[in-house]
């Protein structure tokens, strides 16, 4: 067994010699030019867009890593509690995946962590695990729809000469909603 990290060489060749007790000796040599990558790889960081995050939007999730050629390493992949798709490596040590944020989803406040959840290895099966959160202080994700609970107005008949209340309710819930409108079957 090599330990972690103490080699990493190509064009390897081994000569073995071996003698039994009568003085009898034979000597082989492997000329298959091994290579041999004790070092395991490592994640550099995860990033997500540093924007907000809707019920159906996808969003791309980079990897940074220390080298390329990486692939999944059966498991969770997950951001956010998402299974990750559509992993590609860009050839630069980066990769990109992807998810779809779906109603029900866990919501995470700007500036809170996002959870991640990575296993890759490389082409000689070393393997790395990656579990920090991401945090920045703009990728809110929302992953809850607004919820009208109710629709009134205060009298059934409204003319030019009276003026009506329009009340909306929304699920308690729901926080931040600034953008609204008002349409009219009439």
């Amino acid at each position: 067994r090599i330990a972690e990290g103490l080699l990493d060489v190509t064009n390897v060749n081994v000569s073995v010699n071996v003698t039994d007790n009568a003085g009898n000796s034979v000597q082989l040599t492997d000329s298959s030019n091994a290579s041999v990558d004790s070092k395991s790889p490592t994640v550099n960081a995860v990033t997500i867009p540093n924007q907000p995050v809707a019920v159906g939007d996808t969003v791309i999730v980079t990897i940074s890593a220390s080298e390329a050629g990486l692939t999944w390493l059966s498991g969770s992949n997950t951001v956010n509690g998402r299974s990750l798709d559509s992993f590609t490596d860009n050839g630069d040590h980066t990769y990109t995946a992807s998810f779809d944020l779906q109603e029900g989803d866990n919501s995470v406040t700007a500036a809170n962590d996002v959870s991640v959840d990575l296993a890759l290895q490389d082409a000689a099966g070393n393997s790395v695990t990656y579990n920090t959160s991401i945090s920045q202080n703009g990728d809110e994700i929302d992953a809850n729809t607004p919820i009208i609970t109710n629709v009134s107005f205060d009298q059934t008949s409204v003319n030019i000469d009276n003026k009506s209340s329009l009340s909306v309710s929304v699920a308690s819930s729901e926080q931040g909603m600034v953008n609204y409108s008002i349409s009219s079957s009439a």
